[in-house]
C-alpha cells in the first residue's frame, strides 16, 4: 500500500490521471440479446444464449468512462487458456458519457459478454449489481486498467476446486506506466506485498483481480456500498474481505499469478482520493472499531509524518486549507517528474493533510482523538 495504506493503482475511475498504450476496438458482432432491464448480451459464436453452456465463471468487470483501457482488458480475457464457453463476462457501465457502451455493441469476442448500465453509483455498487446478473457460482472480479496473464482464470478456478473460498491473484504497476515519484512509490509497495506474501504473510488483498465463491460473497453481504458512493474512492475491499474471514472463509493468496496495471500518476487525483479515503476510512473504524487503532493510531508506514500531520489537523482544522500554497508547489514538483527524498516527504505531508481533513469532514475526529489515546 502507498501514501496512507491503500493502494494507487487505477481502480475504476479518473481516466485522465492513466498513462497506458493505445488499444483498438474489436470488431463488430454478429448477434446480441438482452437479458431483462439494463442487461444485454454481447456473445457471439456457439456460446451465445440462450442455449449455451453453464459458465462456470462470471468475470465482473465495473467501468467508468475508460473504454480503452476495458477494450484492452476485453482483450486479454479473450486470450486466456480457460475455454472461453465456461466463462461469461459482465461489464457494469457505471454511469459512463463516454464511448464505452458503443465500443461494446461493436465487440467480437469468443465468449458471452453481458452488459449492465446504470447510474453512477461507485466500485462497490458496480461489483454488486454485476454479481446480481452473475451465471456462474464463482465471481472473478477484475478492475478495468488491469491486464492478466492467460493462465489467469485457469490458475484462479484450480485454487477454488482445491478448496478455496478466496482466490487473490497480484496486482502490479506495469511496465509502462513511466516511473514517476507515485508509480515509483506504487512500485515500492508492490515489491514488499511479494515479500510478505513469500513469507507468508499477504498484507492487502484487492479485488482488483480476486476470485470469491458466489456462496460466500452473498454470505458475507456483499461490498459496502457506502465505501465509494458516487464515485468516491474508499476501502470496500478491504471491508469486505474482514467479514469474509470473520466468517471462516479460507483465502488463498496467489502472488505466483501477476496481473499487469495501470497507475494514477496524477498527483492532484491521487489527493482527491486521499480525501475521499479519510471519509472512508471514519465509516470504516465507525463499522469495524477494532479497525479505528490501525487507521489512525498505529499504522505503520510513514507513521511519523502521519501521526504529526494528524495532531496538527485535528487541533486547527483549517490547517488543511491553509497548507493549499504548498500543496500547489508539491503538486506542480510531482507532475513535472520531479523526485527525491524532500520531495516525497513533502508530498506525504500534503497527501496525509488531504487525508485527515476526510477524517475531519467525516466527523471522525472524536474516533481518531481516542484510537491515539490508547
Amino acid at each position: 500500500m502507498p501514501t496512507g495504506g491503500v493502494a494507487q493503482h487505477a481502480g475504476m475511475s479518473d481516466p485522465e490521471a492513466l498513462t497506458s498504450p493505445t488499444v483498438a476496438a474489436p470488431a463488430l458482432p454478429r448477434r446480441r440479446r438482452r437479458h431483462g432491464p439494463g442487461i444485454r448480451c454481447a456473445g457471439v459464436g456457439p456460446t451465445c444464449c440462450p442455449a449455451r453452456v453453464a459458465p462456470l465463471l462470471s468475470v465482473i468487470i465495473p467501468t467508468h468512462d475508460r473504454a480503452p483501457l476495458l477494450m484492452r482488458l476485453l482483450g486479454a480475457l479473450a486470450a486466456q487458456d480457460f475455454a472461453p464457453g465456461r466463462f461469461e463476462v459482465i461489464v457494469v457501465a457505471d454511469g459512463c458519457s463516454d464511448d464505452t457502451t458503443r465500443a461494446l455493441a461493436a465487440a467480437e469476442l469468443p465468449y458471452t459478454l453481458r452488459v449492465v448500465e446504470q447510474a453512477q453509483g461507485g466500485a462497490a455498487a458496480a461489483r454488486n449489481r454485476g454479481a446480481a446478473a452473475a451465471a456462474a457460482p464463482t465471481l472473478v472480479f477484475l478492475d478495468d486498467d488491469t491486464v492478466p496473464p492467460p493462465h489467469f482464470l485457469s490458475e484462479l478456478q484450480a485454487s477454488l476446486a482445491a478448496g478455496a473460498d478466496v482466490a487473490a491473484a497480484a496486482v502490479r504497476v506495469a511496465d509502462w506506466v513511466p516511473d514517476v515519484l507515485l508509480a515509483a512509490e506504487q512500485r515500492d509497495w508492490d515489491r514488499s506485498g511479494a515479500a510478505a506474501a513469500a513469507a507468508g504473510r499477504p498484507e492487502v488483498v484487492h479485488f482488483a483481480a480476486t476470485a470469491v465463491r458466489r456462496a460466500c460473497f452473498e454470505a458475507a453481504g456483499g461490498f459496502d456500498e457506502a465505501l465509494t458512493a458516487r464515485g468516491a474512492w474508499g476501502r470496500e475491499d478491504v471491508e469486505l474481505l474482514h467479514r469474509v474471514q470473520a466468517r471462516g472463509y479460507r483465502l488463498v493468496d496467489r502472488s505466483d499469478v501477476v496481473v499487469d496495471s495501470d497507475c494514477v500518476i496524477d498527483p492532484a487525483v491521487t489527493l482527491r482520493r486521499a480525501r475521499d479515503l479519510g471519509h472512508s476510512d471514519v465509516h470504516l473504524a465507525t463499522k469495524h472499531p477494532e479497525f479505528a487503532a490501525r487507521l489512525f493510531a498505529e499504522e505503520p508506514a510513514k507513521a511519523r509524518i502521519q501521526r504529526t500531520v494528524g495532531r496538527l489537523v485535528l487541533a486547527a482544522p483549517t490547517l488543511a486549507v491553509l497548507v493549499w500554497p504548498l500543496q500547489q508547489l508539491v503538486t506542480r514538483a510531482v507532475r513535472r517528474g520531479g523526485t527525491g527524498s524532500l520531495l516525497y516527504r513533502l508530498w506525504l505531508v500534503v497527501w496525509f493533510t488531504q487525508w485527515w481533513r476526510g477524517v475531519v469532514e467525516a466527523g471522525g475526529a472524536p474516533i481518531a482523538r481516542s484510537a491515539r489515546r490508547r
